[in-house]
């Protein structure tokens, strides 16, 4: 498994509460893939966020995301550095 990020650009500033609420429907589609949410981060000003997944390719999350409904302006594999 490798980890892939999924960045998101909002055109209105949204809460963390409507973020949250906005993400549900993915989750059925994580699970159908094997794809496990790991973390996300949403920008104080509500504008951006960075969703960080274990899966096995960039693809089955932005295709996870596409059944979903839910935008996304980039999905990418990525290496962890940590101290």
């Amino acid at each position: 498994m490798r980890v892939i990020i999924c960045e998101r650009k909002f055109t209105q500033p949204i809460t963390m509460d409507q973020f949250c609420e906005a993400g549900k429907p993915l989750g059925p589609c994580l699970d159908v893939r094997g794809i496990r949410w790991m973390s996300s981060a949403l920008s104080t000003d509500g504008t951006h966020s960075v969703c960080r997944f274990e899966a096995s390719d960039a693809e089955s999350v932005r295709q996870a995301n596409r059944e979903a409904g839910l935008p996304f302006e980039q999905v990418w594999a990525a290496q962890e550095v940590s101290p």
